[in-house]
C-alpha cells in the first residue's frame, strides 16, 4: 500500500520544489507536510489534501493522488505519465486544425 504522503513526496520532487516551497504554495504547515513524507502521519485531512490539490501544479494528480488510478482523457494523469514533472494537462483536448 502507498501512502499518499510517499505519493506526495513523489510529486514535489517531480517538480522540484523543497518542503518549505510546498508549504508556502500551499498554506500547509512544513512539519506537517515531512511528517506525510516520512509516513508518521497517515491521516491526511480534507482540507490538506484540497490546498494541495488545488494547486495548478498538483490538479494533474489529483485522481492519481486520491485513489492510485488515472484518467488521461480528463488529464488526470500519474507522475510516470509526466516524466518531467511539467507537463501541463488542463487542457486535455487534441488542437484542432484551423481553416
Amino acid at each position: 500500500m502507498i501512502y499518499i504522503g510517499l505519493k506526495l513526496k513523489e510529486l514535489r520532487e517531480l517538480e522540484e520544489i523543497t518542503v518549505c516551497e510546498l508549504s508556502n504554495i500551499t498554506g500547509i504547515d512544513p512539519n506537517t507536510i515531512s511528517n506525510y513524507e516520512d509516513n508518521q502521519s497517515v491521516e491526511v485531512s480534507a482540507k490538506t489534501l484540497t490546498q494541495i490539490t488545488q494547486h495548478s501544479k498538483f490538479k494533474k494528480f489529483t485522481l492519481w493522488l486520491m485513489t492510485g488510478e488515472i484518467s488521461p482523457e480528463i488529464g488526470q494523469i500519474s507522475p510516470a505519465l509526466s516524466p518531467d514533472g511539467h507537463a501541463l494537462m488542463s487542457n486535455p483536448q487534441p488542437p484542432r486544425a484551423a481553416g
